[in-house]
């Protein structure tokens, strides 16, 4: 009865692995073909019985499902949880994740690949790694505490650095420890994020994960603060926060793209000629927005605030002093 019991568990597990590896809706296996198969590991096994096993199969999560193509071609193939187009933008996703080292991308990515049949696997290519990723191979890690940590309402403890010239670690606070309460993990241009609550400075602002080390979960209970994740992420630019504030702006309609992209396509546009528009974007004065906007600087006219025209002038003045 054991033997039996043991058959039967190996030939459900060939004949899922098989569906999963080698099937998908454009490559049948007949019924022909895995009853060879299962041959072919030594397990002799009749279509009746084949059949039993894949509704056993579909009765405990698997989705394998019987199709025809044409009058002569039938069989089973496995819906896979993951179709060809996920997978690449899932799996390029972590690949340009500059916040994952080289090989946790890949190793990741690989994962992600290896949900799909091989014959989907065999024409993706994926886009080799991106520069400036961390070698920093504890992220992952980092993430798990941190995830941890915001469930339990823990705070964390962490030593946070910077790179000098010659590449070497310079932690922060004389590499003292910060101790803040974590409440999301976000991501932005590739880094990864932990946004935590400063006591010190009485506010919220972003971390980035690939530059924390020796992190612990404190063990005592935090005093949550109201946080809105998403209200605090349109009043902060790239990462950077502040004080929101109303800007108007005249740009080039040729940017217009580039600002719907960055701004959203709800902004408020006042006036329109044929080359032009003006608008005002609610965002913080931020060293990552002004180069935003320096960047398109023969196509961007700040009109509103003057505390920000002001700032525009002092750099273009700086600019000139430099360059003279």
């Amino acid at each position: 009865m054991k033997e039996m019991i043991k058959d039967g568990a190996a030939r459900v597990l060939i004949l899922k692995n098989t569906l999963k590896e080698e099937s998908d809706e454009d490559h049948l296996l007949s019924m022909n073909c895995l009853i060879a198969v299962l041959e072919e590991h030594g397990i002799h096994a009749d279509r009746r019985t084949v059949y039993h096993d894949i509704k056993a199969l579909n009765e405990n999560g698997e989705s394998i499902i019987f199709a025809k193509h044409g009058r002569h071609v039938q069989g089973y193939y496995m819906e896979h949880r993951l179709s060809p187009a996920e997978a690449v933008i899932l799996a390029e996703s972590v690949q340009d994740s500059l916040s994952l080292s080289t090989d946790d991308g890949s190793r990741i990515s690989n994962k992600i690949i290896a949900l799909l049949s091989m014959h989907q696997r065999s024409g993706l290519r994926l886009n080799p790694s991106s520069l400036g990723k961390t070698d920093n191979k504890e992220v992952l890690s980092t993430i798990s505490l941190i995830l941890q940590a915001i469930q339990q309402a823990h705070p964390i403890s962490f030593r946070y650095y910077d790179y000098t010239v010659t590449r070497q670690k310079k932690y922060r606070r004389s590499s003292h420890l910060y101790t803040e309460v974590p409440y999301a993990v976000i991501t932005d241009s590739g880094r990864l994020y932990c946004v935590l609550y400063s006591s010190i400075h009485q506010s919220f602002g972003a971390w980035r994960i690939d530059k924390m080390d020796s992190l612990t979960i404190v063990n005592e209970s935090a005093e949550l603060k109201p946080f809105d994740l998403e209200r605090w992420m349109q009043a902060s630019f790239r990462m950077y926060t502040g004080r929101p504030e109303t800007i108007t702006c005249e740009f080039d309609l040729s940017i217009l793209n580039q600002v719907y992209d960055q701004f959203g396509r709800d902004i408020l546009i006042s006036k329109v000629t044929d080359t032009a528009f003006t608008a005002s974007i609610q965002a913080s004065v931020t060293p990552t927005l002004i180069s935003w906007l320096l960047q398109f600087y023969d196509r961007i006219t700040v009109r509103q605030p003057a505390s920000l025209i002001s700032q525009l002038k002092r750099i273009a003045d700086t600019l000139q002093k430099q360059y003279k």
